[in-house]
């Protein structure tokens, strides 16, 4: 049986018509697979490292308002360090509910570890006699989880980096994939 040209001819842009629907489909499963991974990287990832961020200008402002009293021969400014230890410990909770990368648990605990290490020598630096001694220990302290947070920093960087090249190795994928079904 013989079909004639028109016949033909509608089978033939059926056909076209069915190969761009499933290219059609494919791109949006692979465009939407690629958007999930960069939304995970946006938002998991960054927001650590903007907490270990907010942490690192907290810690900041302490230790500037430590040794800015200890030059003046002043007492630090109680009520500006509670806060900013306030915000610290906030951005740490954060940071604790948030964990992404392997590693970055323990490296949190160490933080938290020696934030409240931090806190004890300051209430006890505070109490007493302000000594040159005092603001050393404070100062290792600080450069002790000042060193930690930009390792968090660090690590969450650079799974974003990981991340975003598994994103476009994706995309890569998806490409020819596409390519390989329009041909």
């Amino acid at each position: 049986m013989k079909a004639s040209i028109r016949t033909k001819f509608n089978i033939g842009i059926l056909f076209l018509f069915i190969i761009i629907l499933v290219l059609s489909v494919f791109s949006a499963y692979f465009l939407n697979r690629l958007s999930g991974k960069t939304s995970a990287i946006l938002q998991e990832n960054h927001l650590s490292v903007s907490y270990a961020r907010e942490m690192a200008e907290d810690l900041l402002n302490i230790n500037k308002e430590i040794t800015n009293s200890f030059l003046t021969g002043k007492n630090p400014d109680k009520s500006l360090v509670d806060k900013e230890m306030n915000l610290f410990g906030n951005s740490l909770q954060l940071e604790k509910n948030n964990i992404t990368e392997a590693g970055e648990d323990q490296l949190v605990s160490g933080i938290a570890a020696g934030f409240a290490t931090y806190k004890d020598s300051f209430a006890n630096y505070n109490k007493s006699p302000k000594s040159l001694a005092g603001v050393a220990s404070l100062q290792d302290k600080f450069s002790s989880i000042y060193q930690q947070l930009m390792l968090l920093s660090r690590m969450n960087e650079k799974a974003i980096e990981v991340k975003t090249r598994e994103a476009k190795d994706s995309a890569k994928i998806a490409l020819r994939q596409m390519t390989i079904l329009g041909t």
